[in-house]
């Protein structure tokens, strides 16, 4: 399998990540389903006398006398290969994933958790399927401990993913992005959960569902990808570049000028005077602006959601309203941010007011 990043837990990460599982959780079972070199499970056997089961493509055999670890071949991708773990009760799962781009080739559809499954898949990074793999063997009450990778709590595009991961586990510990990793650059996170059938505070999504009530009208839509947004005026060819409403540190304005390739814009998305823009992440979250003359007809980016085609009657009544409740609704782990189902609840309660 090709574009995977595997790096093995070093002692030292291991045993620290050991430590931070609460003293009154005592397993019968330990799993990682990403073995490589067991050190991750090795540290386990240091704190519990319990059997563990180790599972990769591609078993290092570097202690081969520890008969306390089974060793299994199997691609955890595919759910059906280790469903047999689901059997066993009291289990702590260990997880350090590879991460990097999925093959459309290694792909594998499973039955188990469909819709963040999907969401995985959909997102093709090898890390966000493996913790898929990594919670369909959990039952309820026991211990996922994992060293996870940074965009799975920052990533834009991953935004779905972790809001429904994360809504599945009472989480214990969430520590700070570090390069636990000293070969690789990338920044990574040790995440320590409780799995919880209970909880699931699964995501009413409303795109699709016309959940409006009669009379108010509009559409809530975000903007260009920010990834394609220059900020350096002297590097653009200004024949094919245009200005893009985009963040600004200045909370006053809340939005400032990039520029953008045109020729890359599959969908442009622009705003008209009278039009709302709502900061969508960030320090500002929640923040709330009303589009003047001077931007009509500008494109922004997706650092927004806009509020188009409406029949608001706005006032700054109006402005105050919807800001304020929506930074009541400010979440995310790391980095602030609201959806588009906050902004579609906050506007469907006008009705009530």
């Amino acid at each position: 399998m090709i574009n995977w990043q595997k790096y093995f837990t070093p002692h030292t990460v291991a045993d620290k990540i050991i430590k931070l599982i609460p003293n009154n959780y005592q397993p019968n079972l330990l799993v990682d389903i990403c073995f490589g070199s067991g050190n991750f499970l090795k540290a386990g056997l240091r704190r519990w006398d319990v059997e563990c089961i180790g599972i990769d493509e591609k078993i290092l055999d570097e202690d081969p006398g520890n008969i306390k670890i089974s060793k299994f071949k199997l691609n955890a991708l595919n759910q059906k290969n280790i469903s047999f773990l689901k059997d066993y009760s009291n289990k702590i799962i260990l997880a350090n994933p590879p991460f990097g781009r999925l093959d459309d080739d290694d792909i594998v559809e499973n039955n188990c958790f469909s819709e963040l499954s999907l969401l995985a898949i959909k997102s093709k990074r090898i890390e966000a399927c493996m913790l898929v793999s990594n919670l369909s063997i959990l039952n309820n009450g026991e211990i996922l401990s994992a060293i996870i990778p940074e965009n799975i709590f920052t990533s834009i595009k991953l935004e779905s993913f972790r809001n429904l991961f994360f809504s599945y586990f009472d989480i214990l510990y969430i520590g700070e992005a570090e390069r636990y990793f000293n070969q690789c650059e990338v920044r990574t996170r040790i995440f320590i959960g409780i799995y919880n059938q209970s909880k699931r505070n699964l995501c009413n999504k409303l795109e699709g569902k016309d959940k409006r009530i009669p009379g108010i009208k509009f559409s809530v839509y975000r903007g260009v990808d920010n990834s394609l947004i220059l900020k350096n005026k002297s590097l653009i060819n200004k024949s094919c570049f245009e200005k893009i409403l985009h963040f600004s540190s200045k909370p006053s304005e809340g939005y400032n000028f990039g520029y953008i390739n045109s020729n890359l814009i599959k969908k442009r998305k622009i705003v008209h005077k009278g039009d709302i823009l709502v900061s969508r992440v960030g320090r500002y979250c929640g923040r709330v602006y009303l589009i003047k003359r001077e931007y009509d007809g500008y494109l922004f980016s997706d650092y927004f959601y806009a509020i188009t085609n409406h029949n608001l009657k706005v006032s700054s009544k109006l402005l105050l309203f919807l800001e304020s409740n929506l930074k009541n609704r400010i979440k995310g782990l790391t980095t602030n941010y609201i959806s588009k189902n906050d902004i579609l609840e906050v506007l469907n309660s006008l009705y009530k007011i």
